[in-house]
C-alpha cells in the first residue's frame, strides 16, 4: 500500500490570491494589487486577503474537507467611498457562490461570505483615511 499524499493547503491559498489578482475589473479599481497580511509600501489602492480561520474536519483515518474562513478586503487611500464600494462588490462576484479548485482539491464545495467588513481608518499623524470594504469568506474544499 502506498503513502496517502496530502494535500497542501496553501494551495488554497494560492488559488483565492490569483482569483483576485487575475481579475482586469477588480485590478482596474485597485491596481496597487493583492498582497497577503500587509501591503506594499506605497500602495494606496489595493485588496487584502488574510486567513482568520481554518478548521478540518476527518472521518478517521482520512481527512474529509477544510473549511477555511478569509478575510478579503479592498483597501482605499482618501475620504470617497466609492472605489473602495466598487472593489467590495468585485470581491464578492468573484466569491459569492463560486468554484475553486485548487491544486490537490476537488472543486470547492461551498464558497459564501460569513461577514460583511466596512470601516474607515485614520492615520492619527497625518490624518489621512483609508475606506476599507470586503468580507469574511468561507471555503471548503476537499483533498484529493
Amino acid at each position: 500500500m502506498s503513502p496517502t499524499v496530502l494535500a497542501d493547503i496553501s494551495e488554497v491559498d494560492v488559488a483565492v490570491m490569483n482569483r483576485l489578482s487575475a481579475d482586469a475589473t477588480l485590478m482596474g479599481i485597485v491596481p496597487g494589487g493583492v498582497f497577503w497580511d500587509v501591503a506594499g509600501a506605497g500602495a494606496t489602492k489595493f485588496v487584502i486577503v488574510s486567513q482568520l480561520d481554518h478548521e478540518p474536519a476527518y472521518a478517521m483515518p482520512h481527512q474529509m474537507w477544510d473549511r477555511i474562513t478569509y478575510l478579503i478586503k479592498a483597501t482605499v487611500q482618501g475620504t470617497s467611498g466609492s472605489e473602495v464600494k466598487s472593489a467590495a462588490k468585485r470581491i464578492h462576484e468573484l466569491f459569492e457562490g463560486a468554484v475553486i479548485t485548487p491544486t490537490g482539491y476537488y472543486p470547492s464545495m461551498n464558497c459564501q461570505r460569513a461577514q460583511r467588513v466596512r470601516y474607515t481608518e485614520v492615520d492619527e499623524v497625518t490624518d489621512q483615511r483609508w475606506q476599507h470594504r470586503g468580507g469574511h469568506y468561507e471555503l471548503m474544499v476537499c483533498p484529493k
